[in-house]
């Protein structure tokens, strides 16, 4: 009888760590999303200080690569908790407040904080624009123009 029950066992973690072999761990580099427009600061980012464009290259004076712990509730949790961010050339911290994890406790809250900006692609063009679909358009009237993406 155990040894159907070990064998179980024993396929099932070998069938995960093949898995993660082949598919590897996926995340969103920090590099992508600083050099693909920063940020889109929503309603909670706002409140703290972050704007739309900003990259955040530090969280409290750390260099960090996966772009989820901007909303890692343990970076979020530490006494003086500060974003480095990149904006217009110049690197500023915005400090995030003590009450803050208490605005960021529900699923719905996360959807309010950030999100990487993507550029826009033309989906559907109108007949009297020559412009093929695919195109990635980057500005119109002479302003960025970025499309929204997935919540963080």
């Amino acid at each position: 009888m155990l040894g159907g029950i070990i064998v179980n066992v024993f396929v099932g973690v070998t069938i995960f760590i093949f898995l993660t072999y082949i598919m590897g761990e996926t995340y969103l580099p920090k590099e992508y999303v600083n050099n693909h427009g920063g940020i889109e600061a929503l309603d909670l980012a706002k409140d703290i200080g972050l704007k739309t464009g900003d990259k955040i290259v530090k969280i409290n004076g750390k260099d960090y690569d996966d772009f989820m712990d901007v909303a890692d509730p343990d970076m979020l949790l530490t006494n003086n908790s500060y974003y480095t961010v990149l904006r217009d050339g110049q690197e500023i911290n915005v400090p995030i407040p003590g009450n803050f994890i208490e605005q960021f406790n529900s699923k719905e809250a996360a959807e309010k904080f950030v999100r990487n900006r993507l550029p826009a692609t033309v989906a559907k063009v109108a007949d009297e624009i020559d412009n093929p679909k695919g195109d990635k358009v980057t500005s119109m009237a002479k302003e960025l123009v970025f499309s929204q993406a997935t919540s963080l």
